[in-house]
């Protein structure tokens, strides 16, 4: 194959790349966080939010102007939100917790479920659990990117004591009771698009540094699929430079012969060269009835646990080397898949459905240019 074909394919591929990535990305900064936990004993006080935040509308009337000021100058903590009114015209999303283990498991499932929320107004007094103040740092050890709202009265942590438990940062702020409702809207605004500005800045730099390692990834397969001189050769190398780029620790390969049938490649992935043997024994008593299946569709697939693969023979090696992830990686051709990677990796693959979605792209890239390489050789 020619070297201009080559360049062409590779760069078609990264402007596909890239228009992909980009749009992913606008998509996930036009669809702005707007979900906000709130932890608090009182289950007044949560109707009250709901009301002043989970819907939209602007107040008109004499007598929600009076609701208003009584709001504004109320000397008791009992009057803060006796009579809450919208004052703002965005609604939130509200989400519940009555204690501040509750909260905790409420922002670990939100992560889990790839939908952080944005911020949290947090009571420090919520007997008989862990108060605020805990639940704060608890919640910074699973969702470290949080903004939150202490609210909190006079007679509570003093600002020595928050700082000491929580550190000094531009994380949190601090809402003294009695509480009006504008303050409530605006600490819920201020603290969501904050969220939202450094996810956005994020995304732009994961997005950079992204591109930037795809060209290098693509650079590198011109110049190794260059040299190749057979399937075999060019299958074991983009494997060996998947492999390097993601960071897999073993990975093997197989492909359809010419009758069709799925065949093992004797082609192994190893940071630890020194384990070959007991690797490629294990790989090599995986049934094909299972490999087939994933020769039927050209998608992506991601298993991030284990356990699903606990009654195949691979599963000891897979536990005793703390393997955490396998992806299947099928390289297509006019919808047909012609062979499949197969990675293991013993770190955690980021949930975030943006960087899942950059990881599949760079893959699909990666795959069409090898079928393209294969068919025009």
């Amino acid at each position: 194959m020619s070297l201009s074909i080559l360049t062409w394919i590779f760069l078609v591929a990264f402007v596909l790349f890239s228009v992909t990535i980009r749009n992913a990305m606008v998509n996930d900064i036009v669809s702005s966080n707007s979900r906000i936990l709130l932890i608090d004993d009182t289950k007044s006080i949560h109707e009250d939010f709901r009301k002043l935040l989970s819907s939209g509308g602007v107040s008109q009337s004499k007598q929600e102007l009076d609701m208003l000021e009584a709001d504004l100058f109320a000397d008791k903590p009992e009057e803060s939100l006796h009579k809450p009114q919208q004052v703002f015209n965005e609604s939130f999303e509200l989400d519940s917790a009555y204690q501040g283990e509750d909260g905790v498991l409420k922002v670990k499932q939100s992560i889990e479920a790839g939908k952080p929320y944005a911020m949290a107004f947090v009571d420090v007094r919520m007997p008989p659990g862990i108060d605020g103040i805990e639940t704060i740092r608890r919640i910074w050890e699973i969702d470290p990117h949080l903004q939150v709202v202490i609210c909190t009265a006079y007679s509570d942590y003093s600002w020595s004591d928050t700082v000491k438990k929580l550190g000094q940062n531009d994380r949190y702020l601090i809402l003294k009771k009695p509480f009006d409702s504008v303050e409530v809207v605006q600490f819920a605004h201020a603290q969501s698009i904050k969220w939202n500005l450094i996810h956005e800045n994020n995304l732009y730099y994961e997005t950079l540094k992204r591109e930037t390692c795809f060209i290098q990834l693509l650079q590198m397969m011109t110049t190794s699929l260059m040299r190749v001189q057979s399937r075999h050769e060019a299958i074991d190398a983009g494997g060996h430079l998947l492999a390097h780029y993601n960071s897999f620790n073993f990975g093997h390969a197989y492909e359809r012969d010419e009758s069709g049938a799925v065949v093992i490649k004797d082609l192994y992935y190893l940071d630890k060269p020194e384990i070959l043997k007991e690797f490629k024994s294990s790989v090599s008593a995986l049934p094909l009835s299972f490999i087939n299946d994933f020769f039927e569709s050209p998608d992506i697939k991601v298993i991030n646990d284990i356990e699903y693969l606990k009654d195949l023979p691979v599963y000891s090696f897979l536990k005793e080397h703390h393997v955490k992830n396998c992806i299947f990686m099928p390289v297509s051709h006019q919808g047909v898949v012609q062979f499949l990677y197969v990675f293991y990796a013993q770190k955690v693959i980021d949930q975030d459905d943006v960087f899942r979605s950059y990881l599949s792209n760079i893959l699909d890239q990666i795959s069409l240019a090898c079928s393209l390489f294969l068919r025009l050789r």
